[in-house]
């Protein structure tokens, strides 16, 4: 059975904690085999219903930095079922995330939907392209008015 993203994050020391604080059959016993190498319909739905998503990204330094990303409901897109893109919009120029991809790819993807009380996280790689040069990938990113 797999659970796509804990597989990736429960490591021995995650599993050490579970069992110390008394939930290490919980997901032992889990009976979830959910797909972790494509999104689904219900997942596409949900990425679609998004104006905004947060990326952590690690830092040269070894250390996690947590960017928001927004734009109009639906600014995020599938470019396949395993692959999301996304046009940049001007933010605080810092470029940290930008930078971050430049040396280490991983990223972790967290969508909200507060009202509803749900939540999408994917485990991912990131990566940069120049739109310029991309006349294709600018038109499926595109958001015209905005």
């Amino acid at each position: 059975m797999t659970y796509g993203f804990l597989d990736a994050l429960t490591t021995p020391g995650v599993r050490a904690a579970q069992v110390a604080n008394g939930v290490g059959q919980l997901w032992e016993e889990m009976e979830l085999d959910l797909p972790q190498n494509r999104f689904t319909d219900r997942e596409l739905g949900f990425i679609a219903a998004r104006d905004s998503f947060y990326a952590a990204s690690i830092s040269e330094s070894g250390w996690p930095y947590i960017q928001h990303r927004g734009g109009p409901a639906g600014f995020l897109r599938p470019l396949n079922e395993q692959c999301l893109g996304f046009a940049d919009y001007a933010g605080n120029r810092q470029y940290l995330t930008l930078g971050d991809i430049g040396a280490e790819s991983r990223v972790a993807l967290f969508l909200m939907d507060y009202p509803n009380r749900r939540r999408l996280k994917t485990l991912a790689h990131m990566a940069a392209h120049d739109l310029t040069a991309e006349p294709k990938l600018a038109a499926q990113l595109a958001t015209p008015g905005y």
